[in-house]
């Protein structure tokens, strides 16, 4: 088993339903071949295909929120995702990221960290329509050219650490 998990807890998301707390309970599962398990849907049907022994048990509450948040920002890579997301904070994320600055000054203090945040939001806004310095062609042009540029540079190297024997993803 070297290089690979020890155990393994697999909860497939389609069947924890959206905006509720729930309670689950995951099997933790010894396989000798935990890398083809693991794409595999767990339940009593999985035991005639495959050879895995139930150690325990994992116990968690969970809730899924649905849709698009601004914390789904870093994760479009693509483009389709990044057309996605961008289509989502027109729509929705700047209202909410509008409202929530709104309540900044409810103390009666805009605080560094609350003043910062307006700001970011505000440039944010004006790059979305091309207004500020996102009006001039020549920096449209040098931000294409480094997401261009970012892109094609190959990724970062393993830094070497090893993996946690028992895997988990919540």
């Amino acid at each position: 088993m070297k290089g690979s998990a020890a155990a393994l807890a697999i909860q497939w998301l389609q069947d924890i339903p959206d905006d509720e707390e729930v309670e689950v309970k995951i099997p933790l599962l010894v396989s000798k071949d935990v890398k083809t398990l693991r794409q595999n849907y767990v339940n009593e049907h999985a035991a005639i295909g495959h050879e895995y022994k139930t150690i325990g048990y994992l116990t968690t509450t969970i809730k899924i929120d649905s849709g698009l948040d601004p914390d789904h920002e870093k994760y479009a890579k693509s483009q389709a995702r990044r057309h996605a997301y961008e289509t989502y904070d027109h729509i929705e994320g700047q209202a909410i990221i509008s409202e929530r600055n709104a309540h900044a000054g409810d103390d009666g203090v805009v605080d560094k960290k609350e003043k910062a945040a307006i700001e970011a939001a505000h440039k944010k806004q004006l790059l979305s329509r091309q207004r500020g310095i996102a009006q001039f062609r020549p920096y449209r042009t040098a931000v294409w050219m480094k997401e261009g540029i970012r892109r094609r540079m190959p990724g970062k190297k393993s830094s070497g650490k090893r993996e946690p024997t028992v895997k988990s993803e919540a």
